[in-house]
């Protein structure tokens, strides 16, 4: 699974691998989309996208951290083995976690942000 994300990740802007916790995370902008546990699809997707992927067979919820951090879902290998369906889960997860503001530490590194992320006519270069 983390290859195939890597690949479909590949040549995207803003988005980050990386090993968290002896998982492999996927950020954009810092803030997670997606991961590759123990094969299977994890997803920070919006609510309504979170509870159609529950309804999927075999799906469940999934959690990093104490209580109170967000809740993302898992989705099992089998079900996103076509590289179609696969696509169209990252979509949706970037997409989501695209309208999340840039971690602060990426912005004090001076990390480019892109002028719609920032509101401010400008990112930082």
């Amino acid at each position: 699974m983390k290859d195939r994300i890597a690949r479909w990740a590949a040549g995207k802007p803003f988005i980050e691998d990386r090993s968290v916790f002896d998982v492999r995370t996927f950020l954009h902008l810092g803030s997670f989309f997606a991961a590759d546990d123990g094969g299977d699809l994890v997803l920070r997707l919006s609510p309504q996208d979170h509870e159609e992927a529950l309804q999927m067979p075999g799906a469940k919820p999934w959690r990093a951290g104490p209580p109170g951090r967000p809740v993302y879902a898992k989705i099992p290998a089998a079900a996103v083995a076509e590289d179609a369906a696969l696509h169209a889960w990252l979509e949706r997860a970037l997409a989501f976690v695209s309208k999340l503001p840039p971690k602060e530490r990426l912005l004090s590194k001076g990390v480019h942000v892109p002028e719609w992320k920032t509101g401010k006519g400008g990112g930082k270069h």
